[in-house]
């Protein structure tokens, strides 16, 4: 990294401080993606679950791009869509999106995709079992 610096400054050689950044920037494009999956804490980013998937969640939007995302402790689960209406609005209006690619279309998800896991209202028998004498909480 010093050395990418020093190459900057003095000899004005931009292309190791290019590289530097490169491999320093993060993967938003990757995990905005077309598809299902499961964001580690301390593999794919660091603070806390809930403060990273707020900050995706402000990428995504600028990208015009909903994230459906789930916090836990550990990791945090994405499932970028792209609506309809934006899907129309970029295919119309090719200029106000240069680069965009219609990853969205014909996606069809992996079956080696790890499952995520199901997070929902108890059943009524696991509340019974704890409760056998009413059967409500």
């Amino acid at each position: 990294m010093v050395e990418a610096l020093r190459v900057a400054e003095l000899d004005h050689d931009y292309s190791r401080l290019h590289a530097l950044a490169d491999r320093l920037a993060l993967p938003i494009d990757g995990w905005l993606a077309p598809g299902e999956r499961e964001l580690i804490r301390g593999i794919d980013f660091d603070p806390p679950p809930g403060t990273f998937l707020k900050s995706l969640r402000a990428k995504a939007t600028a990208r015009g791009v909903r994230l459906n995302g789930r916090a836990t402790t550990g990791s945090v689960w994405v499932r970028p869509t792209l609506s309809p209406a934006q899907k129309q609005r970029r295919e119309r209006f090719p200029e106000r999106y240069p680069g965009w690619a219609d990853r969205w279309t014909g996606h069809v998800e992996s079956d080696e995709a790890p499952i995520r896991p199901w997070v929902g209202a108890e059943t009524r028998t696991s509340v019974t079992a704890r409760h056998p004498s009413s059967g409500t909480r």
